[in-house]
């Protein structure tokens, strides 16, 4: 046979074998597989690593490092119910229904899939050394315990394995989570009781360094109407006010941070001289808030004395924690009702002027451009009028509008200095009611383009100096019967 021949014999065969070879190493990579009734991208079918006959009665954790946890059923069939207690706690600091929620889940333990059927060395799945201890026992005595290692590369799973087995399972992160948590997770977070949108209170008062400037603050229910009544007597401003009083009702913290802390510990976070602190006193319980001022991430700590846990709490969720007095006062100084005035006098310049209101006849509609009380009842209606100055009739339209800029005198922050004794008023505005006593507004020259303003014998505010030379000006204005323009704050 030719040389030639030869050679496309052998050449032939080599082809043959590397395909033998080829799809030797397929089907050795590949084993056959029964078709899996499973649809496409769906999870795989959990294992059962073990599955108790009966409801837990308790549940241990013990980590390779820290403190571990027990809970326990109260009674048989307590496993999901408000039963559970957490060891070593009063009952009332345990989140029952959180505990009695793990307890019951670990009943049972799936995995992903069997790694190991007998591994040469537990190291290397970190279960030679377990990172936790897992021990489950039954109402009927039967029990599990089980072993948590590393988790796989890739966060895929968690090795595990039964303390009395060799295998070693691949078991989801998420079902491993409750078991990694610190007891503390089991406590419970609610910090005080009560509704946090509708709970009405006796008292409430505010303080903390956080208030070292206005000081602190009381607010006090008084026949159902709020009023501030320390350091100074003003309305609370309700439809704003109440809102941010009433989140210290309901209130949630975030976590549990520490359990039983010493006076000691208290200290060394500031709670000593707190950044903010608040007295509750309401039918949903007398308390005492301590907080800290929140962190660069908007976290503080917060105390409830008598409570022997440390909370923490997100910044955005406590608006109490540094509003001052001002911020929730009714704003403005005098807004008596125009309708229930029989004149209105007003001191500018050295000079009285007074301005006498008559009710028209039968009543009547006033124009659609009247406004009782500025940003608070601009709905409301009067009955028509007509007024006088020195005897002459003006027109009633604009004087209602002067009459807003009157009784627009926005209250901007409280303080503790007063003008000089016998001080001659700026402006002074006095509403002489058809029924009851007068009312005076007064405003002295202050510091730094404010002025001190006050109502009857109350406390002084300050405001901006430009209302007191608005208010001189539409004074002229009304006088002369040019027109005044709407306030406009």
């Amino acid at each position: 046979m030719p040389l030639k021949t030869h050679l496309y014999i052998l050449a032939g065969l080599l082809a043959v074998a590397v395909g033998l070879a080829a799809a030797l190493s397929v089907l050795g990579r590949a084993p056959a597989q029964e078709p899996s009734s499973a649809p496409p991208g769906s999870p795989p079918e959990l294992m059962t690593v073990y599955d108790l006959a009966q409801p837990p009665r308790s549940l241990t954790v013990t980590p390779h490092d820290g403190e571990g946890y027990t809970l326990e059923a109260a009674s048989p069939g307590d496993g999901r119910a408000a039963g559970v207690t957490l060891a070593g706690f009063d009952r009332p600091l345990v989140d029952t229904s959180r505990a009695a929620g793990v307890l019951s889940a670990s009943a049972k333990l799936e995995a992903v899939r069997l790694i190991d059927e007998s591994p040469a060395s537990l190291s290397e799945y970190g279960l030679r050394e377990p990172q936790i201890r897992v021990e489950v026992i039954a109402e009927d005595g039967s029990s599990a315990t089980f072993l948590i290692g590393d988790t796989a590369p890739g966060n895929n799973g968690v090795y595990c394995k039964l303390e009395t087995e060799e295998r070693v399972w691949l078991i989801p992160v998420y079902a491993l989570e409750n078991f990694r948590r610190p007891a503390t997770f089991f406590l419970n977070r609610g910090i005080t009781a009560g509704a946090s949108l509708t709970q009405e209170f006796d008292e409430i008062t505010l303080g903390g360094t956080v208030r070292s400037q206005q000081g602190n603050f009381t607010v006090r229910n008084e026949d159902g109407a709020y009023f501030i009544v320390s350091p100074f007597r003003q309305p609370l401003d309700e439809p704003s006010g109440l809102p941010v009083l009433r989140t210290l009702f309901g209130l949630q913290a975030e976590d549990v941070a520490a359990v039983y802390p010493s006076n000691w510990d208290l200290a060394a976070l500031g709670l000593d001289e707190p950044y903010a602190t608040a007295d509750i006193k309401s039918e949903a319980g007398n308390y005492r808030l301590l907080a800290t001022a929140p962190d660069i991430g908007g976290s503080l700590y917060l105390y409830r004395e008598g409570v022997p846990l440390l909370y923490r709490c997100r910044a955005e969720l406590l608006p109490w924690l540094d509003v001052q007095a001002s911020e929730l006062m009714d704003p403005f100084a005098l807004t008596p009702d125009i309708s229930t005035l029989a004149g209105v006098s007003v001191y500018s310049g050295g000079i009285t002027h007074r301005f006498d209101l008559e009710t028209v006849p039968g009543g009547g509609e006033v124009s659609a451009g009247d406004i009782v009380i500025p940003e608070i009842n601009s709905e409301a209606r009067a009955p028509a009028f007509t007024v006088f100055y020195r005897g002459q009739r003006l027109d009633s339209a604009n004087f209602e509008r002067f009459y807003i800029t009157l009784i627009s005198a926005r209250l901007q922050e409280f303080t503790s200095e007063t003008p000089p004794k016998n001080d001659t008023p700026l402006l002074r505005i006095t509403y002489h009611p058809r029924v009851g006593n007068e009312q005076t507004v007064r405003f002295f020259s202050g510091p730094a383009r404010r002025c001190f303003i006050q109502a009857g014998d109350g406390p002084f505010f300050l405001i901006p100096r430009g209302y007191v030379e608005r208010a001189a000006g539409d004074l002229a204005k009304v006088i002369a019967g040019e027109k005044v323009e709407p306030f406009s704050g």
